[in-house]
């Protein structure tokens, strides 16, 4: 036997309550899609920035030098 909820004086079986749940949802998703929208803006290039970097590469950085040297700035502080 089915489970079945008292809805408003009416025996409504479970499977009925599931199945209008997904048609609720699916139809309001449906719905908030279906309007029309205005076309996407065309992305444009941008200028980048000139780098400032002392080389080209990619050099990997020396974190422990870089530590070492944010720790003695900030103990002159």
């Amino acid at each position: 036997m089915v489970a079945s909820y008292t809805i408003l004086g009416k025996s409504i079986p479970s499977h009925f309550l599931a199945l209008g749940t997904f048609g609720a949802v699916i139809g309001g998703t449906l719905f908030a899609k279906s309007g029309s929208s205005a076309p996407a803006p065309v992305p444009t290039k941008k200028e980048q920035p000139a780098t400032t970097a002392k080389s080209s590469n990619n050099e990997e950085f020396d974190v422990e030098k870089l530590i070492d040297s944010f720790l003695k700035e900030e103990d002159k502080k």
